[in-house]
């Protein structure tokens, strides 16, 4: 869980928690499309690539926040509105 030091069975518990907490969308071959259409516009490499495919399937479902450490990021993306974890109460 991104360095937090879980042990696989806490990481599941709060896995479970969060699917009960978040819309849980699936993915599709629109998304796929959106996705590589991002990668060309932004010209997103390395890493980077995930967060696009997030953002992908955020613009297919209509979503416009993402709840993330990594506020910078999303930056590039209009319509996406980064939410750090310690400004949620």
């Amino acid at each position: 869980m991104n360095g937090l030091g879980l042990s696989i069975a806490s990481t599941d518990r709060y896995v479970a928690w969060l699917e009960r907490m978040f819309l849980v969308v699936p993915d599709s071959m629109e998304t796929f499309r959106e996705w590589r259409s991002l990668i060309v516009q932004h010209n997103v490499i390395g890493a980077k690539v995930h967060d696009a495919r997030l953002v992908a399937t955020m613009k297919v479902h209509r979503i416009e926040q993402i709840l993330t450490f990594n506020m910078q990021d999303f930056s590039r993306y209009q319509g996406v509105v980064s939410v750090h974890p310690d400004t949620v109460r």
